[in-house]
């Protein structure tokens, strides 16, 4: 991949609220806002576990928008860009 960009995202001990566990972390390194699509995922082993994870992506240009989304077992999920 030439001309591209590496960035790391740092996720660190994201707890479960109210004994609900987080059940994944997905990243999308050119979210448009319309549409995730990941290109990374991180899965924990135990439903107890805390996600935390280091990740270095690659960027195809400099203004991609990357979003990370975490989902809990619920289905709940927040979406974060930057």
């Amino acid at each position: 991949m030439e001309n591209s960009i590496l960035i790391t995202i740092i996720i660190a001990g994201v707890a479960a609220l109210a004994s609900i566990a987080t059940v994944c972390v997905l990243i999308d390194t050119d979210y448009t806002g319309e549409h995730f699509r990941m290109v990374e995922s991180y899965v924990p082993k135990k439903k107890t576990d805390f996600v935390e994870g280091k990740y270095t992506v690659s960027l195809q240009r400099p203004d991609a928008r990357v979003a990370v989304k975490i989902i809990d077992m619920l289905g709940e999920y927040t979406i974060i860009t930057e």
